[in-house]
């Protein structure tokens, strides 16, 4: 017989700070209950059980997001190898990113730098890579650096696109419903030269084919010639961000991306699934975007801006509801 008091499970929490959509928490919130000589093999093995039950899936379905509590390390090798478990025995598949516009560096196989700017920039709700054709389904937010009662930050805010598209219908139904009709045209540049790691020849842009590392951390080129690597920049971009694109006459790539703002959850309710917080927010509160992405227009036209009261009203309303 075994007890489960002695053995590692998840206990399900009060979360005061959650955001409730349909009746269901947003994060839901769960608690690792381990005793003190709970090994990292041992809740490896509750993650993939919780994880082929559906446990993880089926909560993400329903609450959107699940924050986990008392996993006991920041290690970033034994979280990715929770990271892989949850995974793997959750049928994910690994997503490769491409089309950055922020510096990131690996920290393992499957974890990243998520930006690595000032503490003072403050990031706005976007849905990652949803302006791309490619995008992930699912993402995980961890903490590997950590000191008690010393860091300050780190805050990923997270926002749930339902409840954004319910607080921007009762706030302007007329606008939303022209918004989910036209969809949203983004023009972005990715120069050749960058100095924080953002040209498009860097891996997390468009890259990965282009640019090695070696044992030491020293780049090399993979492919030599710019009209080569121009060839395999292209390849990526075509297959995961858009087929428009061009280079300018600096060899900078520019490219066109039309995608719906709108989308369905599922068949289940509509959700607001883009990154026009993020980059109206960047354009017209911060300037750090400024030369890398235009103003934002309408996805059926190349003229007409979405006006700026109805993005204010979309990045003021992810604020107000926002987790995090």
């Amino acid at each position: 017989m075994t007890d489960i008091h002695n053995q590692p499970h998840f206990q399900k929490i009060d979360n005061p700070k959650a955001r409730s959509f349909k009746g269901n928490e947003f994060p839901i919130a769960y608690i690792l209950e381990r005793s003190q000589d709970t090994n990292s093999d041992s809740i490896l093995e509750l993650l993939k059980s919780k994880a082929k039950s559906g446990f993880f899936t089926d909560a993400l379905r329903k609450n959107g997001a699940i924050l986990l509590r008392n996993l006991g390390t920041t290690n970033p090798e034994v979280i990715s190898k929770y990271i892989k478990a949850i995974g793997e025995y959750s049928n994910l598949k690994l997503f490769d990113q491409n089309g950055t516009l922020a510096q990131r560096h690996d920290i393992t196989d499957v974890l990243t730098t998520a930006n690595e700017g000032p503490p003072s920039n403050t990031l706005y709700q976007h849905n990652e890579f949803s302006r791309f054709t490619d995008y992930p389904t699912t993402l995980f937010f961890v903490c590997t650096k950590y000191e008690q009662g010393k860091t300050k930050g780190g805050n990923t805010p997270i926002v749930h696109g339902g409840e954004l598209f319910e607080k921007l219908k009762a706030a302007d139904l007329k606008k939303l419903d022209e918004l989910a009709r036209r969809g949203v045209y983004f023009k972005q540049v990715w120069n050749l030269n960058s100095d924080n790691n953002t040209s498009w020849r860097d891996k997390y842009t468009f890259g990965r084919n282009i640019v090695g590392y070696d044992e030491k951390g020293e780049t090399f080129w993979k492919v030599e010639g710019l009209e080569n690597q121009k060839l395999e920049a292209e390849k990526i971009v075509k297959d995961k961000v858009s087929p428009l694109f061009e280079w300018d006459s600096d060899d900078n790539l520019v490219v066109h991306q039309h995608t719906k703002a709108i989308k369905s959850y599922e068949g289940k309710y509509p959700v607001v699934f883009s990154s026009l917080p993020t980059f109206y927010a960047s354009i017209a509160r911060t300037s750090r975007l400024a030369g890398r992405t235009d103003l934002i227009r309408y996805g059926d036209s190349d003229t007409e801006y979405i006006p700026n009261d109805f993005l204010d009203l979309i990045l003021d309303t992810s604020i107000e509801i926002h987790f995090g």
